[in-house]
């Protein structure tokens, strides 16, 4: 359904968005 692929892009951008921030604050130290 529309409402179980909403959730499965949103599962994604939230775990992309996470590897981003981690990998940011990695390269400012």
């Amino acid at each position: 359904t529309s409402a179980d692929l909403f959730k499965t892009g949103f599962d994604l951008l939230v775990s992309v968005t996470l590897f981003v921030g981690r990998f940011d604050m990695r390269m400012m130290q």
